[in-house]
């Protein structure tokens, strides 16, 4: 800072020698030039006012270089200065997620070997409700974990490697990621519903879109009572971009809370965590993958009534767009571009 404020000092001192140079020629040259010609063309006041022009311009001229030159000088100075203070930061974050990906690597093994066991003991002891029921209850904590595991996993990964951009097939993505969800809709009693134009091409990686629209189905799922109803949306917006929702009639999220939901491991109800087994990242997940593809999110949401959550991805083949209409008594919290 006080580089800064030296430099800046320095150059207004030189701007303003240098326009004192400038006068002073200035001046110079116009009263050689009369006593050269012999005769005096203007008359003194005249002279004068020429003079007290050029030296104003001069003036204006040293000014905006100093000036422009100063700026220059502050921006790259900035730069630097904030690229030195940022990088221990950026070391950090990016030690911990090392850190946090090592941990998660070495715990899948010794993991799969407890639940291993578990799944032998049920098998040789199937009479034992008491040791059935610790088995089951042991299983759906190993799974739990397993969950957290493997996203964090997932978010390591796609935030490690430079995405495979080309054009997806939005249609084909919803409904492979609905296929691997079957089974949890089918055991909750869930209607499924699809509304999807079959000729909306995002620009993006196959594999992260698909991560998304699983996370988002499998959230709408757990948080929806049993018969509720899901509905898959993918549709054209406006500026070349394509937009796919999943709404469902779930529990609904409070206004209060909707900024904090891609939160990492933030819950929308801690007393129902358990009952619905949300493990608090695939929200956060979404988010990140949609940063990635330079998305944005916008969620609406009506307690007891459901939940929307749509992505807008840029299109990779120019669209025409379709006119939604918000619901009216929602709340709706837009995250704009990310």
């Amino acid at each position: 800072m006080i580089f800064l404020c030296l430099a800046n000092i320095a150059i207004f001192a030189v701007a303003t020698h240098y326009s004192n140079l400038s006068s002073a020629s200035v001046a110079k040259e116009s009263v050689s030039n009369v006593l050269r010609s012999g005769t005096l063309v203007l008359s003194p006041t005249a002279a004068n006012e020429a003079l007290a022009e050029e030296l104003e311009h001069l003036r204006d001229n040293s000014t905006i270089i100093a000036g422009t030159v100063s700026i220059i000088i502050t921006l790259i100075f900035g730069y630097v200065i904030s690229a030195i203070a940022l990088r221990p930061t950026r070391n950090a974050l990016y030690a911990q997620k090392q850190f946090i990906a090592n941990i998660a690597h070495e715990l899948r093994t010794p993991l799969s070997i407890i639940k291993a066991n578990n799944e032998i003991l049920r098998m040789e002891m199937p009479g034992n409700r008491e040791i059935d029921k610790t088995a089951v209850d042991t299983l759906e904590e190993l799974d739990r974990i397993s969950g957290i595991i493997n996203n964090l996993l997932t978010l390591q990964a796609f935030s490690d490697r430079k995405p495979d951009f080309s054009p997806v097939n939005v249609a084909e993505v919803l409904n492979t990621a609905a296929g691997k969800l079957e089974n949890l809709i089918k055991s909750k009693k869930q209607t499924l519903t699809s509304e999807v134009d079959t000729e909306l091409y995002a620009q993006g990686d196959r594999n992260a879109l698909e991560q998304m629209a699983v996370n988002l189905i499998k959230n709408a799922s757990i948080y929806t009572p049993e018969k509720g109803q899901i509905t898959v949306r993918a549709y054209a917006l406006a500026n070349n971009r394509i937009e796919f929702s999943i709404t469902d009639t779930g529990i609904g999220i409070e206004e209060s809370k909707l900024s904090r939901i891609f939160e990492p491991f933030y819950r929308v109800d801690d007393s129902r965590s358990g009952t619905y087994g949300s493990r608090g990242l695939g929200l956060a997940i979404v988010s990140e993958l949609v940063k990635i593809h330079k998305g944005s999110i916008s969620v609406r949401s009506k307690p007891d009534f459901g939940t929307t959550i749509s992505i807008a991805l840029p299109a990779a083949t120019p669209v025409r767009e379709e006119k939604r209409a918000t619901p009216a008594g929602e709340y709706t919290l837009n995250f704009g571009e990310q």
